[in-house]
C-alpha cells in the first residue's frame, strides 16, 4: 500500500528490486542492477545504514521553478578520524512513473554538520557534487526507486570520537510534479538521533525531528567510504584515487 506523507513530503512503499532497468538520463552514467548491496568503491566502507526498499523516502530537494527547498540530514559516528572521499545513497521520485521519465538532476548538494546534542549544528562542508552513476528502477505507477553513488570534490576532513551529520540534497527543476525523496534506511541499521528536517516552504524553520512531522521514526539510507592511508587536507577525489594505482 502506497500513502502519501504529512506536509507533501514524498512516500514510497514496494518496490521490487525486479523491476525493468533502464538506461539513466545523459551525463550521469549508468550502474549496473544488483539484487545484493556490494560496496560502490574500492576503499573502505565507514559508515553504512542500508535501505528499506519497502520503506518510505522524504523530500530533499530544491526545486527551482516552484522554489520548494528542504533540508533533511541524519547523524553518524567517526570512529577513526578518516577522511571521507564518498558516498552512496538511495532515493525515490513521486509521480514520475505517472507523468513520464525521471526527472533530471541538475546536481547534489552535500552538507557535513558538527552535532549539537542531537540535531544538526553548525556547518563544517559544503560542495556541489556533478558527476555521480545512477541506476533506476521503475516502480510502474508514481513511484521510482533510485540508487547513487559519488566521489566527493573535496575530502570531509573530520575527528575521531565525535558525531557529524549528512545531507544530501538534489537540485532540479519539478518537472510534472515529480519530486524527489532520501529513502529510509532498514530499522536494524538505524544509529543514533532521527533524521531531522527544516524547511521554509513547508513553514518548518528550524531543524526538527521528523517523527513530529511525519508520525513515526525515520533515518535515512547511506553508505560512507573514507581514505585509511593519508589524510588530505584539501584535494579533489581524483588526486586520492591516484594514490591507489
Amino acid at each position: 500500500m502506497r500513502v502519501a506523507i504529512a506536509v507533501a513530503l514524498v512516500a514510497v512503499a514496494s518496490l521490487a528490486l525486479a523491476a525493468e532497468t533502464i538506461t539513466s538520463p545523459a551525463g550521469v552514467g549508468n550502474a549496473p542492477q544488483e539484487t545484493e548491496w556490494q560496496p560502490a568503491k574500492e576503499v573502505v566502507v565507514k559508515w553504512s545504514q542500508l535501505p528499506d526498499l519497502e520503506g518510505n523516502a522524504v523530500s530533499s530537494e530544491w526545486c527551482d521553478d516552484i522554489a520548494l527547498i528542504t533540508d533533511m540530514a541524519d547523524d553518524f559516528y567517526c570512529e577513526d578520524g578518516n577522511p571521507i572521499v564518498a558516498l552512496e545513497w538511495w532515493a525515490t521520485e513521486y509521480n514520475c512513473g505517472t507523468y513520464g521519465p525521471p526527472i533530471p538532476i541538475d546536481y547534489f548538494i552535500v552538507r557535513f554538520y558538527a552535532d549539537a546534542g542531537g540535531s544538526p549544528g553548525g556547518l563544517l562542508y559544503e560542495e556541489q557534487v556533478d558527476t555521480w552513476t545512477e541506476e533506476y528502477t521503475a516502480g510502474g505507477d508514481m513511484y521510482s526507486e533510485f540508487h547513487y553513488s559519488a566521489d566527493l570534490p573535496v575530502a570531509f576532513l573530520q575527528q575521531a570520537a565525535n558525531t557529524y551529520w549528512l545531507q544530501i540534497q538534489a537540485h532540479h527543476t519539478r518537472t510534472d510534479y515529480c519530486q524527489w525523496g532520501w529513502h529510509q534506511c532498514l530499522a536494524d541499521q538505524q544509529w543514533g538521533a532521527e533524521a531531522h528536517l527544516k524547511s521554509d516552504y513547508f513553514s518548518v524553520p528550524d531543524w526538527t525531528a521528523l517523527s513530529i512531522l511525519i508520525g513515526y521514526h525515520f533515518e535515512a539510507s547511506f553508505v560512507i567510504y573514507a581514505d585509511v592511508t593519508s589524510p588530505v587536507a584539501e584535494g579533489s577525489w581524483t588526486t586520492i584515487k591516484a594514490m591507489y594505482r
